[in-house]
């Protein structure tokens, strides 16, 4: 993953006052769901029903769904008169297709007609705008695609949302670390200085994570000082943290981009006839950047699971194509993974772990000393639906029928 260093913020008194409240609100959201945590597994499922409908509750009516797919001529009139009883969600979805008409990277042409079918997108299905551009929904069938809603919906369906370890990257490092395979200390409050003292004694350059962080944000790459307090108190203004030994990753990955850690995601679904690494997508970040998070300007690249080979040319987050990388020019279709049995076999043993989180996304990496787990992330985006604009939805119907849910969910 690549990463920012925000070292020419780390002055800014709103920052702080920023960092502080993220902190109250993460500490917050644990205290929440520790005592929910309790809870009998019926109130868990009503909370979860509650939790979806309430995210769903903003589209169209199943009837007006069939209505406009039957005869796409309504589509204007219901949708005016959907967003007049969804006034909120009406102004989000409006700014949200300005902001990507105004960002000539989309290339959306801002007519009238793509302004319709955006909206349409949104309250019939649940996509985000920026979703419809790099998905080319416009030229595919919506049904086809998981929309960012059906992902949030189907999370909240498969994972007890109770469990907070997934909400603390910290928490993560301490029941997987077996497989990170590298030094890490979480940092919280200043009695923590002895831990960083100790650990940046022996990794003087090292990656900063803020623990809530997420898409290649709150990241950083630092080097130590010999004012080891000032670089400590300068990490606990970001609020609490992971800092990890840097990764170095093998000759064989570096071939994409030498500066950014190139990772592959693994989906994993936890099923009644056991684990299910149903998708994966590799993510290579560009010259001079840390991260390769796709939210962060990196390129994604479809990766098929059972081959360990990429089978896609290489696409950005506003759905232009690459068959080569545009800096190191080496191609993506056909580029096999190093050892990925041995990557499998992390999965697959981790995803045991914590079964009552199903769903679950590993990134890992490549070094000499074999592949390592990244990160852990409790589910994961669809974007890798951008890399051949092929939609996973029926794919991710047939797996949900095979677990046990906490919640029934229907995409639509």
């Amino acid at each position: 993953m690549a990463y920012a260093n925000p070292n020419s913020q780390r002055k800014s008194p709103e920052l702080t006052r920023k960092n502080a409240l993220r902190q109250i609100k993460r500490i917050s959201k644990a205290a929440f769901r520790n005592a929910l945590f309790h809870f009998p597994y019926s109130a868990k499922k009503y909370l979860t029903k509650k939790y979806i409908d309430q995210a769903t509750k903003f589209l169209l009516p199943a009837e007006q769904l069939e209505k406009c797919e039957a005869n796409p001529e309504c589509r204007a009139e219901k949708i005016e008169a959907h967003k007049r009883k969804h006034p909120k969600q009406a102004e989000k979805c409006s700014r949200l297709i300005q902001a990507v008409i105004r960002d000539r990277r989309y290339n959306m042409d801002g007519s009238a007609l793509l302004h319709l079918d955006m909206e349409y997108a949104f309250f019939a299905y649940g996509f985000l705008p920026k979703e419809y551009a790099y998905f080319h929904l416009a030229e595919k069938g919506m049904r086809l695609f998981v929309s960012e809603t059906e992902r949030k919906c189907t999370k909240q369906s498969m994972n007890d949302f109770t469990q907070s370890v997934f909400a603390d990257k910290g928490k993560v490092y301490d029941f997987f670390k077996q497989w990170y395979k590298r030094d890490a200390v979480s940092l919280e409050r200043k009695s923590d200085y002895r831990k960083y003292l100790d650990f940046v004694s022996a990794h003087p350059t090292y990656v900063v994570k803020i623990v809530n962080a997420s898409m290649g944000k709150g990241v950083w790459l630092e080097t130590a000082t010999d004012d080891h307090r000032s670089d400590f108190l300068n990490i606990l203004r970001h609020g609490k943290t992971l800092v990890e030994e840097f990764i170095v990753q093998s000759e064989k990955m570096n071939c994409f981009n030498a500066s950014s850690v190139n990772t592959v995601r693994i989906a994993s679904y936890l099923t009644r006839e056991g684990v299910n690494l149903a998708h994966g997508f590799m993510r290579t970040g560009r010259a001079g950047s840390f991260v390769d998070n796709g939210g962060s300007g990196g390129i994604l690249a479809l990766v098929d699971v059972k081959q360990g080979k990429i089978v896609s040319d290489g696409v950005d987050e506003f759905g232009n194509k690459y068959i080569t990388h545009p800096d190191s020019g080496v191609q993506y279709d056909g580029f096999v993974l190093p050892d990925w049995k041995k990557a499998l076999e992390i999965t697959q043993d981790a995803s045991l772990l914590f079964r009552e989180m199903k769903y679950k996304s590993f990134d890992l990496a490549y070094t000499d000393n074999g592949w390592v787990i990244v990160e852990i992330n409790p589910s994961g985006e669809y974007v890798f639906q951008a890399c051949k604009q092929q939609g996973v939805k029926e794919e991710l119907r047939s797996i949900m029928k095979s677990m046990d849910l906490i919640c029934p969910y229907d995409m639509r």
